[in-house]
């Protein structure tokens, strides 16, 4: 199923087909980083086309999801297309994730908000980088969309929305985070075991059940492209038709059978998304 509010430029459309079938015109570099965080710093990676003397190029800042990491395959193939079509990016480990400092249960999504301003922070100052969009995955959806209404346009041009998960905050108040891991919500736990060797600290749970995500996000007057899957048993697929729903200029994809990773279909999902961007920043 295809809900789009507005449609693309064919000539921009051929010219990006053109640019990721052929993989022309762009020398590729990648680039380990790190930028301080809430408390300590992210590891980080830039990856780039060959950049021309004085050239500047569009930027997009990727965040990942609740348990994830820079190195998720849908977030990896996403970097992939968009620096074949001449587009930066930076991909990084939110606080107690993959290579970054801290304890997983420390992490909340007010703190991931501060990093990923801090990261946009980072982008900005950066020499060749002319517009600025952001991409998210399910949590890292959240964050996205919440981090761009707060920037604004100005300074955020375009957003992708994967999966992104509205659904944590109702999950507080019936006691069930994620489908996953049940508790009392009247009186949080300390700490609770979501997943594995996942366990998240009382504050992540209090804090989910206040945050703001529609009343912020609805304030984003950017373009919004929201992907998601209608077999997602994680996140259900009208958590991202709400986001199109509220947020005034945004598209939506949604896909048959596909789940919460996208698992099998990244690089499609990262066409989607490379075309979108194209249209938007270049």
């Amino acid at each position: 199923m295809i809900l789009f509010k507005c449609k693309y430029n064919k000539i921009l459309i051929f010219s990006f087909l053109f640019i990721c079938f052929f993989n022309i015109g762009f020398a590729q570099t990648i680039e380990k980083v790190e930028i301080q965080g809430y408390a300590g710093m992210l590891k980080a990676i830039i990856q780039k086309p060959e950049i021309k003397n004085n050239e500047k190029i569009p930027f997009v800042i990727i965040c990942h999801g609740f348990g994830a990491t820079k190195g998720m395959k849908l977030l990896v193939s996403l970097a992939d297309k968009l620096q074949s079509a001449g587009i930066g990016s930076i991909r990084f480990d939110f606080i107690g994730h993959g290579e970054s400092y801290g304890k997983f249960s420390d992490m909340t999504v007010p703190k991931q908000i501060i990093e990923a301003k801090n990261v946009y922070e980072y982008v900005a100052k950066l020499p060749y980088v002319s517009k600025i969009g952001m991409a998210g995955h399910s949590q890292g959806g959240v964050v996205v969309a919440m981090v761009s209404a707060e920037l604004g346009q100005d300074k955020i041009t375009a957003t992708a929305l994967y999966a992104p998960a509205g659904v944590l905050r109702d999950d507080v108040p019936r006691g069930d985070l994620l489908n996953v891991a049940s508790f009392t919500p009247e009186n949080p736990p300390e700490t609770l075991n979501v997943v594995k060797t996942y366990i998240v600290g009382k504050e992540y749970l209090t804090t989910l059940k206040d945050l703001p995500i529609y009343e912020t996000s609805r304030n984003y007057d950017g373009q919004t492209l929201v992907l998601h899957g209608k077999a997602d048993v994680v996140v259900p697929y009208t958590y991202g038709k709400r986001f199109y729903d509220d947020i005034r200029h945004s598209h939506i994809r949604l896909f048959n059978g596909y789940d919460h990773c996208f698992t099998g279909h990244e690089n499609e999902m990262a066409d989607f998304a490379t075309e979108f961007f194209l249209k938007e920043l270049k």
